[in-house]
């Protein structure tokens, strides 16, 4: 093999073919995944949560009682939405369940009931 011989094989003239959804530069265009199920699992994965949420929030509006105001039972939605992302999320469990802990809490503390209120736990349980 002499210096002046290429060491590599020249390319083949064919075209190289390319995933679908794919641009010239090999990245995927935008709204498309290299994952062909990712959207359905991350579809999947959000209707859990928001089943879950739905019924977080159920079993705080029983807690609450029937006279929450509108800003305040929005708080009580963000919470049961911090909480079911929480069992799902790993990176941010404690973050989420901190939050939502203290959004709870703070309503809590806005419409006390009579007796014993349940716990976080026995919320979470009941879900």
């Amino acid at each position: 093999m002499s210096l002046l011989e290429p060491h590599t094989k020249p390319q083949s003239s064919k075209p190289v073919q390319q995933a679908p959804n794919r641009r010239i530069n090999g990245r995927f265009a935008k709204g498309y995944s290299g994952n062909p199920a990712g959207h359905k699992t991350f579809a999947a994965t959000q209707a859990l949560i928001r089943k879950q949420a739905d019924a977080l929030l159920k079993a705080l509006r029983d807690e609450l009682g029937s006279k929450v105001s509108a800003v305040d039972l929005a708080f009580a939605e963000q919470a049961a939405l911090m909480l079911s992302k929480a069992s799902y999320s790993e990176k941010r469990r404690v973050y989420l369940t901190t939050k939502a802990g203290a959004i709870i809490e703070r309503l809590r503390a806005r419409y006390p009931r009579s007796g014993r209120t349940p716990s976080l736990g026995e919320i979470l349980r009941r879900g």
